[in-house]
């Protein structure tokens, strides 16, 4: 989550002036931005909420990843502010991965606001700045493997390999490569080994 200011929404501290963890707020709003831990320790004593530095009170925010080549289409919102550093593009409603990095969106919709914190992974060569780890298994044509706690599968052999969700279906012999993002970030190779059965 990225620095960003943030606004008292307790009733007890409506209209709040002065400091409070460090932090000076006027009019129950930082007057700068603040880090996560003190956005979190903040949401945990009082009811609060997002107030970006572009004048938009965040109302919700979410994070989403993507990897290099993807795409996530957002639909029943209202683009307001895009801040891509580089990482991805929007275009025709379509959110896509370009390189190693991240950024935001601010949509809104229904009269609130959201920020959308995207991250890019480059799966390509281990490219997000974590060494990428590998592992080798053997398995049969017509078996399945549930890849759920990774949180995006790449199919660098889909003649080899095919997959619903996070389940994958092994479908004819040779070896095949899968990369996955795990839910802490870390990129792993599986190499499958995949003979008749």
């Amino acid at each position: 989550m990225p620095k960003q200011k943030m606004r008292i929404i307790d009733e007890q501290f409506s209209d709040y002036t002065g400091l409070m963890f460090r932090v000076p707020f006027t009019k129950s709003v930082s007057d700068v931005e603040i880090s996560e831990s003190l956005q979190s320790r903040l949401q945990a004593t009082f009811r609060s909420e997002m107030a970006s530095s572009d004048g938009f009170t965040i109302s919700e925010t979410t994070n989403m990843t993507l990897v290099v080549g993807s795409s996530l289409e957002l639909s029943n919102v209202t683009i307001e502010k895009i801040v891509d550093n580089g990482a991805f593009s929007f275009q025709d409603n379509q959110i896509k991965g370009l390189a190693y990095g991240s950024g935001y969106i601010i949509v809104s919709a229904a009269g609130t606001y959201i920020q959308i914190n995207v991250s890019v992974l480059d799966l390509s060569h281990g490219g997000n700045g974590s060494q990428e780890k590998e592992f080798s298994s053997s398995r049969k044509v017509g078996e399945t493997l549930d890849m759920s706690g990774d949180y995006e599968i790449t199919n660098d052999t889909p003649d080899l390999v095919s997959f619903s969700g996070s389940v994958l279906t092994f479908t004819k012999p040779g070896t095949a490569t899968v990369r996955s993002i795990k839910s802490d970030g870390q990129i792993v190779k599986y190499t499958f080994t995949i003979t008749e059965s």
